[in-house]
């Protein structure tokens, strides 16, 4: 009976002990079971953070470019906006200027026709006008065969002085179109010094701009006719009309002493 019950003990601790390992593999797997779910979601959440925060970085770095180039743009415009501030108030100079210039000239013919009529005592004794093309200065052929005709008719009038004044239409600025007048008036002066031998000295020179038209300004003809140069011929005081020959329609080019 004493040596059965070591055995038998034995035998109990054994089985006790068996029973204990299997209870205790079936619980690990039984966590395993229940963790492993966990840990793959814990992945997946971590590559899924990962993931978010590289596109945040990647819409970091492109909003940073798109703010990078909305800050370019608005300095663009911003030097665009000085520039053509810079540009207006040019033009506004440049249209002060040309004012300046026109009233100015407008003094000088009014000190012109002042001179000739009171300190020389002279008096307007003939009168002729040509016109130009559009934004033209060049004499045309009708225009130089009207100043021939002209000139022929004041031959032989002592002491006279000739006033060539240039004018244009209301079409351009006012600084373009003193310029043209100017050209104008130039081209006339120049085909009668070089074509009559008429002496500098005795031409008086002056351009207007659109000032003093002499017709309507919104109509095609209006317009034709301020596109202009008048020549003017004065005469002291006193030397009858008669004196300016009346003869003479065709083109001359022989030189006349003046």
């Amino acid at each position: 009976m004493l040596s059965f019950v070591p055995k038998t003990a034995a035998l109990a601790a054994v089985v006790l002990a068996a029973g204990l390992f299997t209870q205790g593999c079936a619980t690990k797997k039984y966590v395993n079971q229940q963790i492993s779910p966990v840990d793959q979601r814990v992945t997946e959440v971590a590559q899924k953070t990962d993931e978010n925060g590289k596109a945040i970085y990647s819409l970091s770095e492109k909003t940073d470019a798109s703010v990078s180039r909305l800050d370019e743009n608005i300095k663009t415009a911003e030097r665009i906006a000085q520039d053509a501030t810079r540009l207006a108030q040019g033009a506004g100079d440049t249209a002060n200027s040309a004012y300046g210039a026109t009233q100015e000239n407008k003094v000088r013919l009014a000190g012109l026709e002042k001179r000739l009529d009171g300190v020389y005592d002279y008096e307007l004794k003939a009168s002729e006008s040509v016109t130009f093309g559009f934004d033209k200065s060049d004499l045309t052929d009708e225009s130089k065969a009207a100043l021939s005709d002209f000139m022929a008719k004041i031959k032989g009038s002592p002491n006279f002085v000739i006033e060539v004044q240039g004018y244009t239409d209301k079409t351009g600025t006012a600084k373009h179109n003193l310029d043209l007048s100017e050209k104008r008036a130039d081209a006339v002066v120049r085909y009668l010094a070089t074509t009559f031998n008429v002496p500098l000295r005795s031409i008086h020179k002056l351009g207007v701009g659109s000032e003093d038209p002499v017709a309507d300004n919104k109509t095609r003809d209006g317009r034709k006719q301020n596109r202009r140069v008048e020549v003017r011929v004065f005469a002291p005081a006193g030397v009858p009309s008669s004196s300016l020959s009346s003869a003479g329609t065709g083109t001359t080019t022989s030189a006349a002493k003046y």
